[in-house]
């Protein structure tokens, strides 16, 4: 299992041993002193630590890991897990602070100090662009993670929320037993009411740092061959009202810095089967885990610019985005000039991706034999990363596009309208009418991702 998202997964999660075994094992008469918060490697199966794929992945990204659970619960057992299996990871706790000498000396008046040196530890340790750190606090509500989130947010990392599998994560007396630091049962009884379920903006498919650099410089580069056409440059210089070509490369920004290919929109709980979701095993075995994204298209038009995936077998068992037809025609989007925003975009003129300090990045591009001009449709087809909005415009919009482009793809199979085509050296590109281009690359192109969720 990847994640426990509160109480919603224990309608799912497999116990490996009924309460009853746990009660025997947490007994104050049977537990031995030094035996009080072992917990169990068959609580540790979490992909992220037994994937050989993710954790090579891992290693070579930066990745910020939020564990949650009460004391006793096996939440600082994970953290030694994560840095046994990955070498040099940082472990900020709110414990440490308390801890003089190898003894723990708790001062509930220091409190918000000790949450301020967790902080800072963990600040420090994403400027130094570490590859995976550890925030080990009990986090019983949202607000306390809400730092960890920015910071991962400023300094691109992306964040795995993880919380204990052991069967007695929710059980005051077993936790008063089991916990290291002598917290009494009507305290985690408090602590256990106050508990908070944490959901996502959404689930996705998340490019390291490294990977989303490259990904844009491959799709500005397909984009500047574009402009080459002639047909190509007048359409995107009347929407754009644009004349050189530097400008229009730079009329698309991308907000943020690292692309993702998102899955499932759940609000943080708002959407009505967002905790359904949730709940399915493919999604508790599925996160934190790295999987291979097909990049099969790219789709330009006045609105958005983005790339569009090809989703395999497994990752189709994780797609909870609707199909539905595009609500709105892009015949309608502003067409306005761009302005340069310095902090995002990234020169096509650079072909070398700029050095990111231990995160590697995972992009290759192959030969394909055998070009689709219907490259996807059906349950999943909507998969994409946005690339670049013009401006005024969510990258949601890109999404929309795609569902057009879509239709106009199924029209044409079907022999409606005839659509024009140009072949060029990267592959071919037609146009749908109404400033609707899509380029249909003559390279398959793979890039690895991690799945998790955006907080």
């Amino acid at each position: 299992m990847g994640l426990i998202f509160g109480k919603a997964q224990d309608e799912v999660q497999v116990k490996n041993k009924t309460i009853e075994t746990a009660t025997e094992q947490c007994h104050p008469a049977t537990v031995e002193p030094e035996k009080k918060v072992t917990t169990s490697k068959q609580y540790l199966n979490f992909t992220f630590l037994i994937d050989p794929s993710t954790v090579d992945y891992i290693r070579t990204s930066k990745t910020i890991f939020i564990l949650r659970g009460l004391a006793g619960s096996g939440k600082s057992t994970i953290a030694k897990e994560i840095e046994e299996t990955y070498k040099g990871a940082v472990i900020c706790s709110a414990d440490q602070f308390f801890t003089v000498r190898g003894r723990y000396m708790f001062n509930p008046k220091k409190l918000r100090e000790a949450h301020e040196y967790c902080q800072e530890k963990a600040r420090r340790a994403c400027i130094r662009n570490e590859n995976v750190i550890v925030i080990d606090n009990t986090n019983v509500q949202k607000w306390p993670m809400e730092y960890y989130f920015l910071l991962a947010f400023k300094t691109c990392y992306t964040v795995v929320l993880v919380e204990p599998q052991t069967p007695w994560k929710d059980d005051p007396l077993f936790l008063s037993i089991k916990n290291q630091h002598n917290v009494r049962e009507d305290t985690i009884q408090k602590k256990l009411e106050q508990w908070e379920t944490v959901l996502p903006l959404y689930f996705g498919w998340f490019l390291n740092e490294s990977d989303s650099r490259m990904l844009l410089l491959v799709g500005q580069a397909y984009l500047e061959e574009c402009l080459k056409l002639p047909e190509f440059e007048e359409d995107f210089q009347s929407f754009s009202s644009l004349e050189d070509k530097s400008e229009m490369l730079e009329y698309y920004t991308k907000r943020g810095k690292l692309l993702h290919c998102t899955a499932k929109f759940c609000k943080c709980g708002e959407v009505p089967d967002a905790l359904e979701y949730t709940s399915k095993r493919d999604v508790l075995e599925a996160y934190g885990k790295c999987y291979d994204l097909n990049v099969v298209g790219f789709v330009i038009t006045p609105r958005t610019f983005g790339a569009r995936v090809k989703l395999n077998s497994e990752e189709m068992k994780l797609w909870g985005g609707e199909l539905s037809s595009a609500t709105s025609s892009p015949q309608n989007s502003p067409r306005m000039k761009q302005k340069r925003n310095a902090d995002l975009y990234i020169d096509v003129r650079d072909r070398e991706s700029k050095h990111v300090p231990n995160c590697q990045a995972s992009l290759i591009c192959l030969p394909e034999t055998d070009i689709s001009l219907q490259p996807t449709k059906g349950f999943g087809s909507k998969a994409h990363i946005t690339l670049g909005c013009a401006d005024g415009i969510q990258p949601v919009t890109t999404g929309l596009d795609l569902l057009d482009v879509i239709d106009c793809e199924a029209l044409s199979h079907e022999g409606g309208e005839s659509v024009k085509t140009f072949t060029f050296s990267r592959g071919i590109l037609r146009n749908y009418g109404q400033s609707r281009w899509v380029l249909y690359p003559n390279q398959k192109i793979l890039v690895k991702s991690v799945f998790t969720g955006n907080y």
